[in-house]
Parts: structure tokens; C-alpha cells; sequence
């Protein structure tokens, strides 16, 4: 995930930095001091934070330039001035946080909006000469056979798939997916057990081995993921 801070004040642009390093270690986040700096970058982000109050361009400004230029950014609004909030809602504002900013406030947003990403992302698959698209959410599980995988969702479907288990890893080991094994991802949403170095997945019969060189790592990922998606499934 990619974060775009914008705020006049260094302390605050501190706090929401250590917010989301406290929240998920792996965001990438850029501070802005000014509205005016923020429209000069051209990166996409995911999450936008604005302050209302800034100097020459305040937060509401840049919001409509941004949505003006097509940007569609989730926008959390930060200001110590609530009888605004209705304002924000014109440029399609995702959260209105308060100043000081509260712990549990922020998390739920962020949670809010991966639940969000998570639901909105999908992935293809080309089987038999024909481009099949399935949301991200209802992937289950990746096997590995030969030079492809098979794909299985949610529904009790199975894909063939010509891309390399390898391939979906480096895509997808960030978006709640873990390889267990030489021949298994699966969605961390979907675990339904945990034993030993033993899983057992929702719409899987077999029970499935974690690898032993990969058990301390999967153990710690998926302890993370369940603190930040308790309300997944």
C-alpha cells in the first residue's frame, strides 16, 4: 500500500507516520508539507491524508483538484474542526479523524480500507484459450503441477492456470497470501485451522503441510493477519 501524508505540521505528518508503522510495517508512505506539493508529485496512492487547515491551498482545495484530475484515492480527512465534515463528503472522503488523532480510529480505517482493496482487486486467468477474471477475495488457494497452477476459489471451482506458482508469489505474498510449501499458497482469510505444521483451508478437503523451514515465518504473518482482519470471513 502506498500513503501520501499531507500536512503543514511536521508533528503531525510524524504521528500518522508512526500510526501506520505501528499498523502494518511493509506501507510505503510520502510526507507532503503542502497541498501545492502534493498536486506537483505524480505518483498514484492508495490512501491520502489531509490536513484541512493548510496555508495557501488548504485540504479541501487539493481534494477537488485531485478528484478534478481523475485521482481516486481514498481520502481521510484530518482537522481539529468538525462542523467541516460535511464539506468533505463533495469530494468523496472515505474517514473524517479528529485531531488528536486516537489509536483505535485510525486502525479502523485502515482496516475499512483494505477489507476495501481486498474486494476490489481481481486477478486473470487464462485457461484453455479463454481469460477467466476472478476477485481476489474468493481465491482460496494456489497449487503448484508442472509449469502452472491450479487455481481454486471460494465456490468449489478449480482454474488451470499457465503462470508458474512462483509468479503468483511475487504478486500476491503482500495481499493476505502465504506459500506454505514448494507446491501451496493459500489465502491466509481462509484458514480454518492451524496444528502443528498442519492447515486445514474452507473449501478444501485436504489437509495441507506448512513447510518446517517456512513454519516460524507463517506463524508470525499470520498472527499479524488476524489482528488486522478479525472481521474477514
Amino acid at each position: 500500500m502506498r500513503v501520501a501524508i499531507c500536512d503543514d505540521e511536521a508533528f503531525h505528518r510524524k504521528q500518522i507516520l508512526e500510526l501506520l508503522e505501528e499498523y502494518d510495517a511493509t506501507i510505503l508512505s510520502f510526507e507532503f508539507e503542502s497541498g501545492a506539493a502534493l498536486l506537483k508529485d505524480k505518483q498514484d496512492f492508495d490512501v491520502i491524508f489531509l490536513d484541512l487547515q493548510m496555508d495557501e491551498i488548504n485540504g479541501l482545495a487539493t481534494a477537488h483538484e485531485l478528484r478534478r484530475r481523475g485521482v481516486e484515492s481514498y481520502l481521510i480527512f484530518i482537522t481539529s474542526h468538525s462542523e467541516q465534515v460535511f464539506e468533505t463528503f463533495k469530494v468523496k472522503a472515505f474517514r473524517f479523524l479528529n485531531k488528536p488523532l486516537v489509536k483505535q480510529d485510525f486502525f479502523e480505517a485502515m482496516d475499512c480500507i483494505n477489507e476495501e482493496l481486498r474486494d476490489s482487486e481481481k486477478i486473470v486467468i487464462n485457461q484453455r484459450n479463454m481469460k477467466v477474471t476472478l476477485p481476489l477475495k474468493d481465491v482460496v488457494m494456489f497449487e503448484a503441477f508442472g509449469d502452472g497452477t491450479y487455481v481454486y476459489d471460494k465456490n468449489g471451482n478449480t482454474y488451470v492456470c499457465s503462470v508458474q506458482l512462483k509468479v503468483w508469489e511475487n504478486k500476491l505474498h503482500d495481499k493476505g497470501f502465504f506459500q506454505i510449501h514448494k507446491s501451496y499458497m493459500v489465502s491466509l482469510a481462509y484458514i480454518e485451522s492451524v496444528e502443528n505444521n498442519k492447515l486445514t483451508l474452507s473449501c478444501i478437503d485436504d489437509e495441507l503441510t506448512i513447510s518446517r523451514r517456512k513454519t516460524a515465518k507463517f506463524k508470525s504473518e499470520y498472527l499479524d493477519f488476524v489482528r488486522k482482519n478479525a472481521r474477514v470471513l
